[in-house]
């Protein structure tokens, strides 16, 4: 095996190749680049196995193939090495020192891994360009970049919005999909039911009836718009009824004139030794959807003024029974299902950010006008929220779980789903010309287009 590659160093091997197939139809192959921040992992050998399988077969088959190593210099990585490097560790200390003079401290440590890519890349049999190689932070590439987003922007397609993301307090930054699902981890969190009074039941009753809405992170109260229920569950008005020593149902004066909403299936969840829940009446499923309520904080009613649909009812299979009580609560700037369920039934406007609430900060800290809750870490900001509904009326089950959390893979903190301003391309507008183009690409393995 050295020897072969100290025949292809020798011989130049791999660039005579170039030079011989200069003549042919040209094969452009992209190359995602490669972080230069750490060495080469498993991962890596295999895509650069695959990779060169590639380029290869297609010079074998008559094509010209040039193979240009590029580097990545951009993202979180060189962030991070740069914080550690400095000694800093928040956004406000970047500020502070200057953007500048942090940028100058990442690209002198970007290239710190180049050697060992160079070394163990062509041992392993790839052959690529290492010596005239690409680096993203290159003025030439990120004026490439921007001046393709500036043919996308001319063409009306650009604009700015939130959408929620998973998103990491402890690097102030939010993660891919994938990333978010790199580091689960069995933790605490609070398992709450909260009362939502129900403000237009289409049916005649003398008690006031409200719906239990179960939820683990009660910080998202503060961005409510919406309650969600599935159309495929059925659904029942329950009474408490307080089980005596003889075993003897008596009424619960705590709930007197009181009745309840949830889903039939989940009524034997919710029981204790010393109160069980009752069927009072089966309701029809139909006539839940588009019921107003009363939200627990009047942080969003301005939204409600110029929209009928906030602080109503929605539907949509993503409601399950299994955990909870078959109705949760949408707060479309915390949650994806939230923003996707919200966006589809006209609730907020996807071009216009006000119309989606997020009162958390790039900190994790809630940001909603309120003494008791301002400037809290959504965590530590939960127990006081559970507190004061409670004190309120507003809770009916309080407890601790324990189940299993996505964690930061970096700082390891608990992740939360905080709404990110970011621009986006309209691919709505061009749906019909995307799937007709697709049409003629040769996808391979055929299932991935």
């Amino acid at each position: 095996e050295e020897e072969i590659y100290k025949s292809w160093i020798t011989n130049n091997t791999f660039q005579e190749t170039i030079k011989a197939t200069s003549n042919r139809p040209l094969f452009n192959f992209y190359d995602g680049p490669p972080f230069a921040t750490g060495s080469p992992h498993y991962g890596h050998l295999l895509a650069a196995t695959i990779k060169d399988t590639v380029c290869r077969f297609q010079t074998i088959n008559g094509h010209h193939v040039p193979r240009i190593n590029g580097w990545d210099m951009h993202g979180l990585p060189i962030e991070q090495l740069g914080e550690k490097t400095l000694g800093i560790k928040t956004t406000d200390q970047i500020y502070e020192m200057g953007i500048d003079k942090f940028n100058q401290t990442c690209r002198g440590l970007v290239n710190s891994c180049v050697k060992d890519w160079e070394k163990i890349i062509p041992r392993m049999g790839r052959w690529v360009d290492f010596e005239n190689s690409y680096q993203t932070m290159d003025f030439e590439f990120m004026n490439s970049t921007w001046g393709v987003f500036k043919r996308i922007f001319d063409k009306g397609l650009i604009y700015r919005s939130l959408t929620p993301m998973p998103y990491s307090t402890g690097c102030g930054s939010c993660l891919s999909h994938f990333e978010a699902k790199s580091n689960y981890q069995d933790t605490q969190d609070p398992s709450v039911v909260v009362k939502f009074k129900i403000n237009n039941l289409p049916f005649a009753t003398n008690a006031t009836i409200y719906f239990l809405v179960w939820t683990t992170t009660p910080y998202s109260l503060t961005g409510n718009m919406a309650l969600c229920i599935n159309s495929k569950i059925k659904y029942s008005i329950v009474e408490v009824k307080l089980i005596t020593k003889d075993g003897t149902l008596i009424d619960d004066p705590e709930n007197k004139n009181s009745l309840f909403i949830m889903a039939t299936e989940s009524i034997k969840n919710w029981g204790t030794k010393t109160k069980t829940l009752q069927v009072y009446k089966e309701i029809d499923v139909s006539l839940l959807i588009g019921v107003e309520y009363t939200p627990p904080f009047s942080f969003n009613n301005h939204l409600a003024e110029n929209n009928p649909k906030v602080f109503t009812v929605l539907e949509d299979s993503y409601v399950k029974v299994e955990a909870g009580t078959g109705i949760v609560h949408l707060a479309p700037g915390m949650g994806e299902d939230d923003f996707r369920v919200c966006l589809r039934e006209g609730l907020i406007d996807q071009r216009n950010m006000e119309t989606i609430p997020c009162p958390i900060d790039d900190k994790g800290c809630l940001t909603v006008k309120d003494s008791n809750y301002e400037g809290q870490y959504v965590k530590n900001a939960d127990k006081i929220i559970v507190k004061n509904l409670t004190s309120k009326g507003m809770i009916w089950d309080a407890k601790t779980i324990q189940h299993s959390y996505p964690f930061c893979y970096r700082t390891d903190t608990p992740l939360i789903q905080k709404s990110i301003s970011a621009w986006f391309i309209d691919v709505h507008s061009i749906n019909d010309k995307i799937i007709d183009l697709n049409k003629g690409i040769h996808w391979v393995p055929s299932n991935v287009g």
